[in-house]
C-alpha cells in the first residue's frame, strides 16, 4: 500500500500529536516547498520532513518504498528540466536536443521538493487516524460559515472512506488473482485488465454509501444542528511546541 492509513497506533511522537496542528503545519510546509526556489530555503522543510519520518514511527522500508512508487516521476521531472530549461547548453545530443547544467540544478531542486512532499504527506496519513482527519478539518472551518462546514464534513466522510476503498481493492485483487488474473502486457491491456477490479469496487462503495445515508438518516442527523463530541480535541503544549515550529521553519524558509 502506498500510504498505511492505519499505522496509527504505532508508537510515533507524531501520533500524540493534535490532528488540527499536523494538517495546518502540513499546509504551510507544502505550500512554502512549492513557492521557494533555492537550495538554502528548501533546506529548512528538508530537515522538518526527515524529520517528520523519524518521528512517524514507521520502518525505514516503508519510507523507502513510498518514494520507490514515485521514481518514475522523479526521473521523468529530472529529465524535462534538463531538456527544457533555456539555458547555456551544456551536453548536445542527437536531434538537436540540449541539455544545461542549470536545467539539472532546476530538475534536482524539485526533485528534493517532491521528496519533502511524499515525505510529510507520508507521515501525515499513516499517524492520522481518519476519523482524526474529519473532526480536525471540521474543527478548523469557522463554524457560522454554513457553505465551509457542510465542505468540510463532506472532505472528512470521503477521507473516512480511503481505508474502505483501500480494503476493498486488497480484497477484489486477491479474490482476481485466484482466479487467474494478472496485471501484464501492454498499457491498454493493462486498462482492460483493470476492468473486473474497477466495477465491483465501484459497485461495493456505491453500496457502503448508501448504508452510511441510511444509517445517518435513522439517527436523525442534521447537520446544522450542533453535535456533541466523545473526546474534544484539545492542544497541549506540545502541540504548541510543535506548530511554533513549523511556522518558524516555513518562515525561515520564506525568508531565505
Amino acid at each position: 500500500m502506498l500510504f498505511d492509513l492505519n499505522n496509527n497506533t504505532s508508537p510515533g511522537f507524531l501520533n500524540k500529536i493534535d490532528p488540527r496542528v499536523k494538517i495546518a503545519g502540513s499546509i504551510l510546509l507544502l505550500g512554502a516547498a512549492f513557492k521557494i526556489s533555492t537550495w538554502l530555503a528548501l533546506l529548512p522543510i528538508l530537515v522538518i520532513s526527515i524529520a517528520a519520518w523519524a518521528a512517524s514511527g514507521r520502518s525505514l522500508n516503508a519510507g523507502l518504498r513510498e518514494h520507490w512508487y514515485f521514481s518514475l516521476f522523479y526521473i521523468i521531472t529530472f529529465l524535462l528540466h534538463i531538456a527544457l530549461t533555456k539555458a547555456e547548453p551544456y551536453w548536445h545530443l542527437p536531434l538537436g536536443i540540449n541539455l544545461s547544467r542549470w536545467g539539472a540544478e532546476r530538475g534536482g531542486l524539485f526533485c528534493i521538493k517532491i521528496f519533502s512532499v511524499i515525505s510529510i504527506s507520508g507521515a501525515l496519513l499513516s499517524t492520522t487516524h481518519p476519523t482524526d482527519w474529519q473532526r480536525a478539518v471540521e474543527a478548523l472551518v469557522p463554524r457560522k460559515s454554513k457553505k465551509l462546514r457542510h465542505f468540510a464534513f463532506i472532505t472528512g466522510m470521503a477521507i473516512r472512506f480511503l481505508p474502505v476503498v483501500l480494503t476493498e481493492a486488497q480484497r477484489l485483487q486477491g479474490a482476481q488473482q485466484g482466479r487467474g488474473w494478472k496485471l501484464s502486457g501492454s498499457l491498454a491491456n493493462r486498462i482492460k485488465s483493470l476492468i473486473p477490479i474497477a466495477l465491483p469496487l465501484i459497485s461495493a462503495l456505491f453500496y457502503r454509501a448508501e448504508i452510511l445515508i441510511m444509517a445517518l438518516r435513522m439517527r436523525g442527523f442534521n447537520l446544522d444542528n450542533p453535535r456533541g463530541i466523545y473526546k474534544p480535541l484539545r492542544f497541549s503544549r506540545m502541540d504548541v511546541l510543535v506548530m511554533l515550529v513549523l511556522v518558524l521553519t516555513t518562515a525561515l524558509s520564506l525568508i531565505l
